[in-house]
C-alpha cells in the first residue's frame, strides 16, 4: 500500500499550535504584569500625592516608575526557559518523525528482491511467465484467430491473407468478423478491424475496399453514396442482402443481419435494405497511393456517410437533426468475441426493379421513413 506523504504544513502543525499557545501565554503574563504594575503604581502615586515630604511640606512625592514594581527577570526566566525547551523537544520529535517516514517511503519504492516479496507478488498476480511462455501464448492467440469456426463451402475462394471469400458461381461474398458490441446506439453495422468498433456490432477481418472489389467482380457496379448539399440525395445502388452465420452450442445459426438492429424509438427490427453506394476512391498526389475512404470504418452503415461502402437509402444520419435512429437488438446478437460470418448477396436489378443508376427507394421504404421520422418527433415531444 502506498505511503501518503504529508505536506510540510501538516507535519509542522503541532509545533505551530504550541508556538501560538506560548505567544498567548506570554501576552497573558505581560498583561498581568502591566496590570499589577499599574495597580501598585497607582497606590504608591496616591500615597505620594496625599503625603508631603518633611523637607518640602505641601509638595507631592515623586511618582515611582511602574516598571520597577513588575516581576524581575529572575522570576520570568524559568517560565520562558521551560517553554523554549518544550518547543525544541517538539520540533526535534517532528523532524525525527519526518526522517523516519521518508526512510520508510524510500524503502517501499525500492524493487523487492527478497523471496518473501516475490512470493507475495505471485500470490497477487500469479507466477511471472517466462519469455518462452509469452511467445507460446501469443502464438496460440494467433493460431486461434486464423481458425475458422464454420465449414467454408468449397464454392468459396479465399482472397489473400484477410478473411474474405468470393463465390463466383452463386454470386456471394463472405467475410469473417467478431461481435464487438451488444448494447447501445449505432452508426455502423460493421466496420473493418481496428476502426470504429465503439459504434459497430461486428468488427470485420477484411477491408471495405476488398468487399467493394468483390461486388464488382460479381458484375455489380456501385451507385453513389449519400450526398449532402442544398438537397439531401439518398445513397443508391444494388441492394445487398446480408446473412450472419455463427456456431452456437455445436450448431450452425443463421439470421438476417437486419434482425441485429432495431429502431431506437419503435423497438422494431430494421426494415430497410442496404445498398452498394461504393464510398469514394481518391489518388493521393503526395504518395501516389489510392485511398479508399470506406476503409476508415464505413463498411456497412446505419447512419448516412458520404464515405460508406454500403448505406441505407433513407435519411438516417445524426447530421439530419434526427439523432441516432438505431440501436443493437441485444436479444438477437451472440456474445461479444463470437466469430461470425457475413454472407453478402447482391440482388439483381430485375429482382428489385431498381438498377445501379436508380435510387433504391420503394413506396414501402417511403412509408417506413415517414413512420421513423414521426416516431422520432413523438419521442422528442415535437
Amino acid at each position: 500500500m502506498a505511503t501518503q506523504i504529508q505536506s510540510p504544513t501538516t507535519l509542522r502543525q503541532p509545533s505551530f499550535v504550541l508556538v501560538v499557545l506560548l505567544s498567548a501565554l506570554f501576552l497573558c503574563v505581560g498583561c498581568d504584569v502591566e496590570l499589577k504594575g499599574v495597580a501598585v503604581g497607582f497606590e504608591d502615586s496616591s500615597s505620594a500625592t496625599q503625603e508631603a515630604t518633611p523637607n518640602n511640606p505641601g509638595q507631592p512625592a515623586v511618582k515611582k516608575d511602574v516598571r520597577e514594581v513588575g516581576p524581575s527577570d529572575a522570576e520570568i526566566s524559568p517560565q520562558v526557559t521551560s517553554a523554549l525547551d518544550s518547543l525544541k523537544a517538539d520540533v526535534a520529535a517532528q523532524e525525527q518523525e519526518e526522517k523516519s517516514d521518508a526512510a520508510q517511503e524510500s524503502k517501499e519504492m525500492q524493487p523487492a528482491d527478497s523471496d518473501d516479496s516475490q512470493e507475495d507478488n505471485e500470490e497477487d498476480y500469479g507466477p511471472i511467465p517466462t519469455i518462452e511462455e509469452l511467445e507460446a501464448a501469443q502464438k496460440k492467440i494467433q493460431d486461434e484467430f486464423h481458425l475458422q469456426t464454420i465449414d467454408i463451402p468449397d464454392s468459396f475462394r479465399r482472397l489473400g491473407e484477410n478473411h474474405i471469400w468470393i463465390d463466383m458461381a452463386n454470386k456471394k461474398v463472405m467475410a469473417r468478423g467478431l461481435i464487438c458490441l451488444r448494447r447501445g446506439g449505432l452508426e455502423m453495422f460493421a466496420c473493418p478491424r481496428n476502426t470504429k468498433e465503439h459504434e459497430s456490432i461486428i468488427s470485420v477481418h477484411a477491408d471495405s475496399f476488398e468487399v467493394h472489389r468483390c461486388f464488382e467482380a460479381l458484375g455489380f457496379d456501385p451507385g453513389n453514396p449519400v450526398q449532402w448539399g442544398e438537397e439531401y440525395v439518398a445513397a443508391k445502388g444494388p441492394i445487398i442482402d446480408i446473412e450472419i452465420q455463427w456456431m452456437e452450442d455445436g450448431n450452425l445459426v443463421s439470421r438476417n443481419a437486419k434482425e441485429f438492429v432495431r429502431n431506437f424509438n419503435t423497438k422494431k427490427a430494421l426494415q430497410h435494405d442496404w445498398v452498394f453506394g461504393g464510398s469514394v476512391l481518391i489518388n493521393d498526389h503526395v504518395s501516389g497511393e489510392e485511398i479508399y475512404y470506406g476503409d476508415g470504418g464505413e463498411m456497412i452503415c446505419l447512419s448516412n456517410f458520404a464515405t460508406a461502402t454500403m448505406d441505407l437509402p433513407i435519411k438516417s444520419s445524426a447530421e439530419a437533426e434526427m439523432g441516432l435512429l438505431f440501436e443493437v437488438f441485444t436479444e438477437n446478437v451472440p456474445q461479444v468475441n463470437t466469430k461470425v460470418y457475413l454472407v453478402m448477396t447482391p440482388r439483381a436489378a430485375e429482382e428489385d426493379g431498381a438498377g445501379a443508376e436508380q435510387p433504391v427507394e420503394t413506396e414501402k421504404t417511403k412509408v417506413d421513413q415517414s413512420e421513423t421520422e414521426q416516431s422520432t418527433k413523438d419521442s422528442k415531444g415535437g
